[in-house]
């Protein structure tokens, strides 16, 4: 049985297409456990998870990565503090007229 569009120094009939089903199964079969074990993470564990390998956190003990995730949470309120502080001083010098109208 010759195939379209196969070129004719390929021997098409050592190719059988129980063993091609076969190993087609067996990949679905891989990739359904792929996509079992990534289900089996929902958005925030993938999130966490992919946070403790970017910075290295999941070879801490567990009181360093508590005391990591503090300094983090620290840092992270202090920037947007001092941003919304900034912001409305900003809008409150630049935007707003002395008599309380936006310009």
């Amino acid at each position: 049985m010759s195939y379209p569009m196969t070129p004719s120094y390929i021997n098409t009939s050592q190719f059988n297409s129980k063993q091609f089903s076969n190993d087609q199964s067996a990949d679905r079969k891989i990739e359904g456990n792929r996509e079992s074990r990534s289900e089996s993470m929902n958005w925030v564990q993938r999130k966490i998870y992919l946070y403790n390998v970017t910075f290295g956190l999941y070879m801490l003990d567990w009181w360093e990565r508590c005391l990591f995730n503090i300094l983090v949470i620290l840092l992270m309120w202090f920037v947007c503090y001092n941003g919304a502080r900034n912001a409305s001083e900003f809008c409150k010098s630049n935007l707003w007229s002395s008599d309380g109208h936006i310009l």
